[in-house]
């Protein structure tokens, strides 16, 4: 009887034994397959400006399913560059796509951003290139850039803008002391060519296609590079990535920066294809006739020779008081890139 006593113990001893296994092993199961998907559920939030065409990158990855299983990636509107800025130093957001180059010098100027982040792509004028454009109302009697002497041009609510523009008409023609430049509502960029108050607009997409569409006449396409640059590539703005998220995960980075380089390949292949998916409401809902004629940006790397260009314009800033100092260069063109 007492031997029966053990036989059940035993059993009973033998049967926890293998069920606290059992539950072991499904806890490290478990827990092996939670850090497979943390692996693999990695997301990079990406800012991005839903209704601008300064990078158009985040769309197409977007629209064209061009995303990989190695990073997800969700995109996170900002309202401006000053938003997209305080995001991506929050942690809201770890990279930006398509900031203007005066918020970029901004951000730069010593003592420099607390969350350091580095460009991945650039947005360039090029001459004949219609991204950036100079547009002068149809019945101004404007039909080149000289002829805006004592004529009214607008620029973008910018410093720079107004800066560039200045500067492009000069280098055009026009007579120092007859330059008349003046800002417009970015929300409103054609409303002074519609009522006569403006002559020209100095100005990005889609309100130069918007512009051409209603009848006005294209001055110049690309009139950064060509005034004042030697029709040499601009860097107008600029797309950057968070440097601590790099060094935490420099494999996700380098698929990301990959499937843009896809993007930009469908959008140099396929422009129309792309210039469609503007037309959807979420990314600007613009009309069929004004999408057909979009300009897209012009994408470059960073290289020597865009690196040379902008210190030659970081160095005309600080000549005429736009700049209070010079930047440092490391982030806008580093040195693995």
């Amino acid at each position: 009887m007492a031997s029966g006593r053990m036989r059940e113990a035993f059993t009973f001893c033998v049967a926890a034994l293998l069920l606290g296994m059992s539950v072991f092993s499904m806890v490290l199961l478990k827990g092996c397959s939670r850090t497979k998907d943390e692996k693999e559920s990695l997301v990079l939030h990406l800012g991005y400006r839903p209704k601008a065409l300064a990078d158009v990158t985040p769309v197409v990855l977007q629209e064209a399913g061009l995303v990989r299983d190695a990073v997800k990636l969700e995109l996170v509107p900002v309202s401006s560059p000053a938003d997209g800025f305080t995001k991506l130093q929050t942690g809201e957001i770890d990279a930006l796509a398509g900031m203007p180059m005066e918020a970029m010098f901004k951000q730069l100027a010593p003592p420099g951003p607390k969350r350091k982040f580095r460009v991945y792509y650039f947005q360039v004028d090029v001459n004949q290139e219609g991204w950036v454009s100079l547009v002068a109302r149809k019945d101004s009697g404007v039909t080149s850039v000289k002829d805006m002497a004592g004529k009214t041009a607008a620029s973008l609510a910018t410093d720079q803008a107004e800066y560039l523009l200045r500067r492009i008409l000069v280098a055009g023609g026009v007579p120092a002391d007859q330059v008349q430049v003046i800002r417009y509502n970015p929300a409103t960029p054609l409303l002074g060519l519609r009522n006569g108050e403006h002559d020209a607009i100095f100005g990005l997409e889609p309100a130069i296609s918007e512009a051409i569409t209603e009848g006005h006449l294209l001055l110049w396409r690309g009139p950064v590079s060509h005034f004042l640059f030697n029709d040499k590539p601009v860097p107008v703005s600029a797309s950057v990535i968070a440097e601590d998220f790099l060094a935490s995960h420099p494999q996700a980075v380098s698929d990301f920066v990959a499937m843009v380089d896809d993007a930009v390949a469908i959008a140099q292949r396929e422009p129309q294809k792309v210039r469609g998916y503007f037309a959807k409401p979420q990314y600007g809902d613009i009309k069929p006739a004004v999408v057909e004629r979009l300009f897209l940006p012009v994408m470059a790397k960073p290289s020597d020779s865009l690196k040379e260009v902008t210190i030659q314009y970081m160095n005309d800033l600080v000549r005429d008081g736009l700049l209070k100092e010079k930047i440092d260069m490391t982030p806008l063109f580093p040195a693995n890139n």
